[in-house]
């Protein structure tokens, strides 16, 4: 960095222009009033020294004087002066002078020629004849020549004589020259080293010329002044408030960049230091700002970046002044970051003659940090051997020391310690051991020199060494001791004892202590001016308060919870330049609930994006996002950060996890290309890979490609995961396939995930029964009548095989060994006994067999692949075959318990197996009371308990179904049947009220003639004779067939019951006579006979009987008429 140059002068840059009288009318006019156009003004070292324009330019003079030859002869210099002509001004000026040296113009001629030599940058030539000129009585022009005389003296680095001449001006009623010439005074003192002075006269200008040029050229200069007296503060707002004021493009402004960055980095504010120096553009002070940036990357603890912008120094001028010294710098920073290979690089570039005792110190570290110990030894005797500096040489005899600690020398390392001396030499070593992680022998170092040495000078400072040995020992209480010793020593500065009192809260925080540790924390963060100490105690004052947070329970924990976020929001808000901001925002993220906290994670990550915690923030933020349900933001957070941390920890688990949310977003594609280029990476661990498979079998579904879907499925296999897993992508994958049309493949998916582990029972079962469904979609699509059959068949003898697996464990479960759980092995035990196809009928057999049978529950998946292909079966006319599957699909719950048991009982109904359609239509309507199928299965019941003769059972069916369902398309259907099951069973006030109401209400009623002729047998049960002849004239008049005849017989039995023989014998002939041959009519042949017998036609009778017996052997009635001709012929013979 750029120091005080010596001497120091600045001086007016551009030209004062002046407009005065012309030389030659010195000789017979009084001057004019000068007008001068004042330019800029440089106040301190960083440009080169100029000079003003002349101050008197010479014009024409009057043609009417005549002169004598020396007046000829100036007023001819005069003329040449105003033509420009300088070299003959200054031939002709010296001629004039070496000959008329005492002549009245010889005055202005030594100003004309002075001011020539002056332009001509000839200080010297100029001085001595604006020296005689300054001291011409009555000269107009002497104050012009003083002002010059100054000029030169202070171009010449003579401040003592410039300061005479300007005074001596200033003294002549300077008039226009009074501020450019208290200007220059100001810099002529402060080349003098008379800062007060100079700056006495830079605030004269200030009030005389303000807000003129020299105003800023003072102002300025007075930053210059307040850095020489060491008011460092005073200088950098100095220089800030020129920054404020400049115009834009002032030429200044860079040097006024650089001497704040120095002032800056004088005062320890290493960061604003860092941003002034990047402010200098290109141009002179381009160099500088680059060195100065360099060593307030080193004291910022940069070292990395320190280095780099060294190494540009030296590469960019190497042959600069400063690039040997660059070069050793950037060794030193290479060090400090462990690039020891870079560090011995540049400490190698400095050539031979130019390296010193300090360059071969940091070549030995960097051998050193390379494990080249033997090498760096060679180095550290070098540098030893190259008369180091008091404390250089204390360091380079701890680095040797540690070398030879390092080949295990340690003997002679001992004794180089030792050999030292010193109280510095223990303290050095101390310091030495304590940074190579030796604390244990740091700590002896340390007490050795308070032994030695109790009162020596470094004893604060050793102090220090031991707590930190102790510290970073675990020995907190012993460190906590150590510094605060140092708070209450006599020779500790206020800066030690704070540092101390830092490390007393350190040691508190530690130790667990965090209330002790926030009070002491939160003290020092409350200095007068922010220093890095300040800011990290304002930082650890956070952490305290968090810790202390943590320890707490319930609303014991909020306080401190809040004053944690509070001061983590100071600091990440105040410090955006700070070490620990990123850590800082992390916590205060995890802190704060919501998006508010997603916010600082999102900050975190935006201005630290290199920073180490910037990864781990980005997961952070995509996890809460995803956790609250914002997938697109968490998407780009996890997008983020594997693209800010490619090859980092969270790199594969954030692709994965962006695919997964591009996925549930509905963007298949970006899935899909994210999950291939994660498939892609060589670093990618074997469970992930699995979940890349898995979550590519669920995209490619997505996006309608089974066959892709299909393949990220098999090779999920491969990857060795659970079947489950299989088992969940291959029902995307299957469910893909079959959409396109491919549902067989979709069949031989299932069959392989089936395969993978036998001893999956679950995974087999639930795969075997996803390749059912897919075979039934397969044989749906299926032209071929033979493929098509052979679908369904390996569908029907999965769903048996699982079947009989599920008994068999079951009865394993059980310890069950009857025949009959034998026989489920099979699937027997859920089938009707017998019948083959559609119209066959198995009878009662089946009561036994029905879906009613005591079996375990089957798994609801396979129950439901049961009834579909009891469907597909039932669709093809294989009752049988359905109603097995149906009574399969019934050993569940729920929707496919309720279906089958519909369907089974429907299938039995259509078989005629009337005991199984009660039992199956019965546990529907026990079990699905609310179905809206449950009108439909009452009344299918109540017929099939019809059927089997069970009156009661169809009552009670048939009853509800009128109750509840009275709109049914079947009501009708079910009172008529109901109506029936009443007579039959007896309850013929029941059975008359039923079909009269059934007549009243339904008069179009397709069976209207059976119900009047059970209505009239009914009402004949009830003695209502009348009615019932009514019901039974009915019957004959809308039927001509079997109800006419049953309704004849039932006329007849009237009769007779009224023992009217001739009517009774009359409707019982007509049934003989009008019908065909029918039991109804062996029926009528027989009554006949017996009112023949009553009526005493014993012959006419015998007729009859042997009619039956003869025409209708087989008729029921065949028997009794037999009886009747052996009674009548027995009585006859």
């Amino acid at each position: 960095m750029s120091g005080r140059p010596a001497p120091f002068v600045a001086t007016v840059v551009a030209a004062l222009a002046v407009t005065a009288v012309a030389p030659s009318s010195l000789l017979t006019a009084a001057p004019l009033e000068p007008t001068f156009e004042a330019q800029t003004v440089v106040a301190g070292p960083l440009v080169g020294t100029q000079r003003t324009a002349p101050l008197v330019p010479a014009t024409p003079a009057p043609a009417t004087r005549t002169f004598d030859d020396a007046d000829d002869a100036a007023q001819y210099i005069a003329g040449l002066a105003d033509k420009g002509l300088d070299d003959l001004v200054v031939k002709e000026g010296r001629a004039f002078l070496k000959q008329h040296g005492t002549h009245a113009r010889a005055t202005l001629v030594r100003y004309l020629v002075g001011d020539v030599l002056f332009e001509r940058d000839d200080f010297a030539g100029a001085r001595p004849l604006f020296a005689a000129v300054a001291e011409a009585n009555g000269f107009e022009r002497r104050r012009e020549a003083r002002f010059r005389l100054g000029q030169c003296a202070l171009e010449l680095g003579d401040a003592s004589a410039a300061i005479a001449a300007l005074e001596a001006c200033l003294a002549d009623d300077p008039d226009y020259l009074v501020a450019p010439a208290t200007f220059l005074l100001g810099e002529a003192r402060f080349a003098a080293d008379d800062v007060t002075g100079a700056e006495a006269a830079y605030w004269a200008v200030m009030q005389l010329d303000a807000p003129g040029t020299y105003a800023f050229d003072a102002a300025c200069a007075m930053c210059w002044t307040a850095k020489a007296r060491g008011a460092h503060d005073q200088a950098a707002q100095r220089v800030e408030a020129c920054i404020a004021a400049a115009d834009e493009g002032e030429p200044r402004l860079p040097e006024l960049w650089l001497l704040l960055g120095e002032t800056r980095y004088t005062l320890g504010q290493h960061a604003a230091a860092l941003a002034a120096f990047g402010a200098v553009a290109a141009g002179e002070q381009r160099a500088a700002a680059e060195r100065g940036t360099a060593f307030a990357l080193v004291a910022l603890g940069r070292d990395a970046e320190a280095a780099e912008r060294f190494e540009a120094i030296a590469t960019t001028a190497p042959t600069d002044p400063f690039a040997n010294e660059a070069r050793v710098r950037a060794a030193a920073a290479h060090v400090r970051s462990g690039a020891f290979d870079r560090a011995l690089q540049m400490a190698d570039s400095v050539p031979q003659a130019a390296r010193s005792a300090e360059l071969h110190y940091w070549r030995g570290r960097a051998l050193a940090g390379l494990g080249r110990h033997a090498d760096a030894l060679e180095s550290l005797d070098r540098a030893a051997a190259s008369k180091p500096s008091t404390d250089l040489a204390a360091t380079i005899t701890s680095a040797r020391a540690d070398a030879l600690y390092a080949l295990g020398r340690t003997d002679e390392a001992a004794r180089v310690y030792e050999a030292s001396g010193g109280d510095y030499a223990l303290h050095a070593a101390a310091v030495a051991r304590a940074n190579a992680g030796d604390f244990t022998e740091a700590a002896r170092l340390a007490r050795e020199l308070f032994e030695r040495f109790p009162d020596s000078a470094y004893g604060t400072a050793t102090r220090f060494v031991l707590g930190e040995a102790a510290f970073q020992s675990g020995d907190l209480d012993t460190a906590r001791a150590a510094f605060a010793a140092v708070t209450v020593a006599s020779g500790a500065s206020p800066e030690d004892a704070r540092r101390a009192r830092s490390r007393t809260a350190w040691c508190d925080f530690r130790a667990g202590r965090f209330d002790a540790a926030e009070s002491a924390f939160e003290a020092l963060s409350k200095a007068a001016s922010v220093d890095e100490l300040s800011r990290e105690a304002l930082f650890m004052s956070a952490r305290a308060a968090e810790e202390l947070a943590a320890t707490l329970d319930g609303s014991r924990a909020t306080e401190p919870r809040r004053r944690a976020v509070a001061r983590y929001e100071r600091f990440v808000d105040s410090f955006a330049a700070a070490n620990e901001r990123p850590e800082g925002l992390l916590r205060l993220a995890r802190l704060v609930e919501g998006e508010a906290g997603e916010r600082r994670l999102a900050q975190l990550a935006q201005d630290h994006a290199q920073h180490e915690l910037a990864p781990d923030a980005l997961l952070e933020l995509a996890e809460r996002r995803s956790a609250r349900g914002d997938l697109a933001g968490a998407k780009v957070a996890y997008g983020a950060l594997a693209e800010l941390a490619p090859k980092g920890p969270h790199a594969l688990h954030a692709l994965l996890s962006a695919a997964w949310c591009a996925n549930q977003l509905g963007a298949h594609d970006d899935a899909r290309t994210t999950l291939r280029a994660l498939l892609k990476r060589s670093d990618l661990d074997a469970e992930r890979r699995a979940s890349a498979h898995e979550l590519l079998a669920f995209v490619e579904a997505a996006r309608g490609d089974g066959r892709a879907s299909e393949a990220a499925v098999e090779a999920l296999a491969k990857d060795g995961v659970e079947a489950t897993r299989v088992l969940a992508a291959a029902r995307r994958a299957a469910a893909a396939l079959t959409a396109a049309g491919e549902p067989a493949r979709a069949a031989a998916l299932m069959d392989g995930v089936a395969a993978i582990d036998a001893s999956a029972v679950d995974v087999v079962r639930a795969a075997s029964v996803e390749a059912v469904f897919a075979r039934l979609d397969a044989s749906a699509l299926e032209q071929d009548k033979a493929r098509r059959t052979r679908l369904v068949d390996e569908a029907e003898r999965t769903v048996r095989t699982l079947a009989a697996a599920h008994d068999r464990a079951a009865d394993a479960s059980s310890g069950d060994g009857s025949a009959d759980a034998k026989g489920r092995e099979s699937g027997t035990a859920t089938r009707p006994a017998g019948g083959g196809g559609r119209g066959g009928s198995n009878g009662a057999a089946n009561e036994a067999a029905t879906a009613t049978a005591p079996l375990t529950p089957l798994d609801p998946n396979l129950a439901e692949a049961a009834f579909f292909v009891g469907e597909s079966r039932y669709a093809a006319g294989l009752d049988a075959q359905a109603l097995e599957l149906y009574d399969l699909a019934a050993r569940t719950t729920g929707t496919t318990r309720e279906r089958a048991l519909y369907k089974g009982g429907f299938t039995a109904l259509r078989l005629e197996d009337w005991p199984g359609v009660d039992a199956r239509f019965g546990a529907f309507a026990a079990e699905f009371g609310k179905s809206p199928l449950l009108g439909e299965v009452l009344f299918l019941l109540g017929e099939a308990r019809y059927r089997t003769g069970d009156d009661a059972g169809a009552i009670e069916a048939l009853a509800l179904m009128r109750t509840r369902f009275a709109q049914h398309e079947l009501a009708t259907k079910a009172r008529f049947r109901l109506g029936l099951a009443q007579s039959r069973a007896g309850l013929h006030a029941d059975a008359a009220r039923t079909l009269a109401d059934l007549v009243r209400t339904a008069p179009d009623f397709d069976a209207r003639a059976e119900a009047e002729l059970w209505r009239g047998r009914s009402l004949a049960a009830l003695g209502d004779g009348r009615a019932a002849r009514a019901a039974f004239a009915a019957v004959l008049e809308r039927d001509k067939g079997l109800l006419s005849a049953r309704a004849r017989l039932e006329l007849g039995a009237l009769s007779l019951a009224a023992n009217d023989l001739d009517d009774a014998l009359s409707q019982f002939l007509k049934v003989a006579v009008l019908y065909e041959a029918c039991d109804e009519v062996a029926d009528a042949l027989v009554r006949a006979g017996g009112v023949l017998e009553r009526q005493g036609e014993t012959s006419a009778a015998l007729a009859q009987y042997r009619e039956v017996v003869k025409d209708h052997a087989d008729s029921p009635f065949a028997s009794a008429a037999k009886g009747r001709i052996a009674a009548l012929e027995g009585a006859g013979g």
